[in-house]
């Protein structure tokens, strides 16, 4: 059963509690991840696809090669040419053409 906070390595010796519910986006910087919160970013060394295994895969839907995106921070969806999602703060995010269709499954959108 996965959980609904993660743990994030924030000093040599520290780790955060985050609330999945809390964070908007994980994007892939290089070998780190931004985690982007409402009001915060924190920056982890673990690669995007370690937070794969360890988010709940309902709530969150990698959707190109850089971003996992929370589905509950998503206010709009733009599915033609420039695929692209808009999230409660307001920031666009493209979107891969391979996602579309499981990303409006996923919002419940026929």
């Amino acid at each position: 059963m996965k959980n609904n906070f993660v743990f994030i390595k924030t000093g040599r010796t520290k780790h955060k509690k985050l609330l999945l519910s809390e964070i908007l986006y994980f994007k892939a910087m290089g070998s780190y991840t931004i985690i982007k919160l409402e009001n915060d970013k924190i920056i982890s060394s673990k690669l995007l696809k370690e937070f794969v295994d360890i988010i709940d895969d309902n709530s969150f839907l990698r959707i190109n090669r850089s971003y996992i995106i929370n589905l509950n921070k998503c206010v709009e969806i733009n599915t033609s040419q420039k695929a692209e999602v808009l999230l409660c703060n307001c920031e666009k995010i493209r979107l891969s053409n391979k996602i579309i269709t499981t990303l409006k499954r996923k919002l419940g959108i026929k």
